[in-house]
């Protein structure tokens, strides 16, 4: 079976003949399949590799099984004689798998999760495991559905493999309908199955440098739909090491990585959705931004000036188009030295940040983890030499030995880079953080280069190193089966494992760790300490936000995240929808990318467009690189201004309903921006798509993605869909796709039967519409009936929800009376808004009178759409309400 194969050459090397008695030599079976080059020539032979049952024993919903290898044929050598399966039943949806050494203690990720086995009984268990108890036949291990029967995990595909530096695994799929992976650029959401490698190890590397490229940050996870019933299931690897998965049509799914051990968590749902409030169960729920982070924001590297700055300011408040955030990039530093300013191109920054804050914005600066070494009396250098960064190992003959690694990136030296798996570095990175903000009062903080990068590494220089200062020197990684393992994942980029980044052989944590190891995690390990240094240096109340380039699993607790260097290209505008929906899967759901494109100069027409949709990225925010031009929306004259205005007031007017999306999915899991395959997963024909997607369960988002298109294909599951600005009914009854008018000024959005949305007047920046009275708009399905909730707080202080310093309050409508209904009440900031209109969709009857808490109201029916639309309902949010029509 072609589609079956587990490739057993993934080194190949080009040479048939030379690739075919490697192949023999490792016991693999060899047929080259014509014209099919996809297709593995050599493949595992099931009776020669993988491991064979020894014995068990069990406890308390747990299992552990001890393996034995065949000793018959090794692909790498290294391969360990015997294994343990533990298998821990952590709850009635969820199973982790984790095979390790039973002789000593093998690297594991140091993530915290939550491992707690949850009490549950047998009987309402979802799956059941079986695996084979033989010592005459290959191991395998399968999880199963309990009532469909379906098996979701299952190895005995074969092509099992455990040796030091060489581990692999491979799973049957129940369905061809698998999403996730990452950090990659997809082409599509659901994955192409045809034999595709997909890398994973953090790398600083732009969106279109190599197509099947590794990017910045590692999500082993994936999502599959098992059936027409939308039966889900999510599978992560708990490993941090340099890694590839490989897609075959069988469906399966292989796993190869270079080290650690093999640590499965299976989850299951009845849909999707489900499927990731189970994995953020166990990886942490994402965070709740503060209120003013959903706003606008704006941003270049370039800027060069703060009279450059304050230019792009200007002009976006002269144009009346809303603003929250004002971004600073490394140009505004001391040759882009952290912790620094500027003091001749942007001399009082500091003043004019608090202009800004005085105006109800905010300011964001960067921060990169690499620090100049060689500078007399810089800070951050002098109070953390020697203890709080990453270090050589001893080497023989080596001057280097248990000295800092020293590597170069933008600043105008030899730079070291923070140990942040240390505790004392932990701290020391907040202390620097407070005493920086005593300086220069920023709200949040963008963290960049985090994979760690590092230029020029194992090369004659760095890229940015001056040609003319010679003695040329860049960062050497001696020769090492870290550096050079046995075998590099093929798709990882560069020719060793170190390019671009530190030597694998560093130290970590006083060399508790190899960089080999935990080199993925720098990004993750940065990112907490620097959002509780934020909280500390903002008087230790505020919420703050920090924005990260590298990721992993449970980053999403701490931080959002950007997508990253892209194009000002039409094909990154629909590549970045894909990304959205793939880090809500991976439970980062502030998630976006930078609006007009990073490299390049983009068009009027591309920049509107993309204005338009990033209008819908939960994080929002236009950015661009130094040596281009300017790109805000002001810039390209009045009919993009006009444009871009009208997509943020929209944008601004669905904040409440947006900021209580994010307080569902940090209570109780989930994703704030959904595919079509989350929100319909027993649509088939939703399944595929990835040109629209939905804000919850109730907005639709279908942008245009090319040039010089003024329509756009919607494709409407079954209900009734009406177009949000208008009122008008697109689509009712069976499933259908509907072509829609999309003028150059307009992104169509489109509301769904039986949710209510509740809506706020928008405003130049968030707090100014946060006093906007509010509307509500009630979207009755086909028997009349609507729900909706609305959450708000202060939209600042840190741990509201936990301290119950909110406001939730609850809507129902039934086709004549509609309640709203205040569930929790502790935040008197409320008080003070009013209600100030209610508009309900698609009535088809007669509407004689409407009474709000027993008081007569102005009411009118609008045509051509059937709106009905209430005035004045003269109610603020501290009191319930009833509206009765009749």
């Amino acid at each position: 079976d072609e589609a079956s194969r587990i490739d057993c050459l993934p080194d190949i090397t080009g040479d048939e003949n030379q690739n075919k008695m490697l192949c023999r030599n490792r016991g693999c079976i060899w047929n080259r399949v014509e014209n099919k080059n996809s297709v593995p020539a050599c493949f595992m032979n099931d009776t020669n590799h993988g491991y064979t049952f020894l014995n068990e024993s069990s406890g308390y919903h747990s299992k552990t099984i001890h393996l034995q290898w065949k000793n018959k044929s090794s692909i790498f050598g290294g391969d360990l004689r015997k294994i343990r399966l533990s298998i821990q039943e952590l709850s009635e949806n969820i199973v982790r798998l984790k095979f390790d050494d039973p002789s000593q203690n093998r690297y594991e990720v140091p993530v915290p999760l939550n491992r707690n086995i949850k009490s549950h009984t047998p009987a309402s268990q979802k799956y059941v495991i079986e695996y084979s108890n033989s010592s005459s036949s290959t191991f395998y291990i399968k999880v199963i559905r309990k009532d469909t029967r379906k098996t979701i995990f299952d190895t005995s595909i074969g092509g099992f493999t455990f040796a030091d530096q060489f581990l692999q695994l491979s799973t049957i799929l129940p369905s061809s309908y698998v999403y996730g992976i990452g950090e990659n650029r997809h082409f599509t959401f659901q994955h192409n199955l045809n034999f595709k490698r997909w890398p994973m190890f953090s790398r600083d590397n732009g969106v279109n440098w190599g197509d099947y490229a590794n990017l910045y940050g590692v999500h082993p996870f994936y999502m599959c739909v098992e059936d027409d019933d939308g039966n889900s299931n999510g599978v992560l690897l708990l490993n941090s090491n340099a890694m590839e998965v490989v897609f075959s049509p069988r469906p399966s799914l292989t796993y190869r990585t270079v080290g650690g051990i093999l640590d499965f968590y299976v989850f299951m749902g009845s849909n999707p959705e489900n499927v990731i409030r189970e994995y953020t169960g166990v990886i942490g729920r994402p965070y709740l931004p503060p209120y003013w982070a959903l706003g606008f924001q704006l941003s270049r590297y370039g800027y060069n000036t703060l009279d450059n700055l304050k230019s792009a300011t200007k002009r976006m408040v002269d144009n009346d188009i809303p603003l929250d955030v004002q971004y600073a990039d490394i140009d505004h530093m001391d040759e882009r030295k952290d912790f620094t300013i500027d003091e001749v191109n942007f001399k009082n920054i500091s003043g004019y940040v608090k202009e800004l804050q005085q105006q109800n914005m905010h300011f964001i600066i960067i921060l990169d983890p690499a620090l100049i070494s060689n500078e007399t009396n810089y800070y951050p250098y002098e109070n953390g030499k020697g203890r709080m960064f990453i270090k050589w190992p001893s080497l023989n003959n080596d001057t280097r030995s248990g000295q800092d690694m020293l590597g170069y990136v933008w600043p105008k030296g030899k730079v070291v880079f923070p140990d942040f798996l240390k505790n004392e570095t932990r701290e020391y990175w907040k202390d620097l953080i407070v005493r920086h903000h005593t300086n220069l009062s920023f709200d949040g903080l963008w963290i960049d280069m985090n994979e760690p990068a590092n230029f020029g590494t194992n090369e004659e220089r760095p890229f940015n190193w001056p040609e003319k200062d010679k003695p040329y020197w860049s960062l050497k990684c001696p020769a090492s089966e870290l550096d050079d393992p046995p075998y590099k994942p093929r798709g990882v980029f560069g020719p060793r494992l170190s390019d671009k980044t530190l030597c694998m052989v560093a130290l970590q944590n006083d060399g508790a760790y190899q960089h080999y190891d935990v080199h993925s995690l720098y990004g993750w390990s940065e990112t907490e300490p620097t959002l509780y240094g934020l909280r500390k240096a903002t008087e230790g109340n505020k919420r703050g936000i920090v924005i990260t380039r590298s990721t992993y699993p449970s980053s999403g607790k701490y931080a959002g995240h950007w997508l990253g260097d892209n194009d000002s290209k039409w094909p990154d505008v629909h590549d970045s929808i894909i990304g959205l929906l793939e880090f809500n899967l991976f439970g980062i759901p502030y998630i976006g990318a930078d609006i007009c494109g990073f490299f390049g100069h983009p068009s009027a027409e591309l920049c509107e467009r993309w204005m338009q949709l990033g209008a819908f990225y939960t994080f929002s925010r236009n950015h661009n690189t130094i040596n281009t031009k300017d790109q805000d929306p002001a810039i390209f004259g009045p009919a993009n201004a006009d444009s871009a205005r009208r997509a943020l007031n929209l944008r601004y007017s669905l904040l409440p309903y947006l900021y209580t999306l994010f307080y569902e999915v940090n209570s109780n899991g989930g994703t704030v921006i959904r595919s079509m395959m989350q929100s319909f997963p027993k649509d088939i024909k939703s399944r595929n798509i990835d040109t629209q997607f939905m804000w919850g369960p109730a907005i639709m988002i279908a942008p245009v993605l090319s040039a010089g298109k003024i329509e756009v294909e919607v494709y409407f599951p079954g209900g009734r869909w009406f177009d949000f600005t208008s009122g008008e009914l697109i689509s009712e009854g069976d499933k259908k796709t509907v072509t829609v008018s999309a003028p150059r000024d307009k992104i169509p959005v489109f509301v769904r039967e039986g949710y209510i949305i509740p809506t706020q007047l928008h405003g130049a920046n968030t707090e100014v519409a946060r006093k906007n009275p509010m509307d509500i708009i009630i979207i009755p399905d086909e028997n009349g009936k609507a729900e909706g909730k609305l959450f708000l707080d202060d939209g600042d202080t840190i741990d509201t929800v936990e301290n119950g310093k909110f406001y939730l309050s609850s809507f129902k409508f039934n086709g004549t009376y509609f309640s709203m209904t205040i569930t929790t009440h502790n935040e008197t900031m409320v008080d003070s808004i009013r209600v100030g209109s209610m508009t309900i969709f698609g009535i088809r009857r007669e509407i004689t009178s409407v009474t709000v808490n027993n008081a007569n109201k102005l009411f009118e029916k609008l045509k051509p759409h059937n709106k009905l639309y209430i005035k004045d309902l003269g109610v603020t949010l501290q009191n319930n309400v009833e509206v009765v029509l009749k």
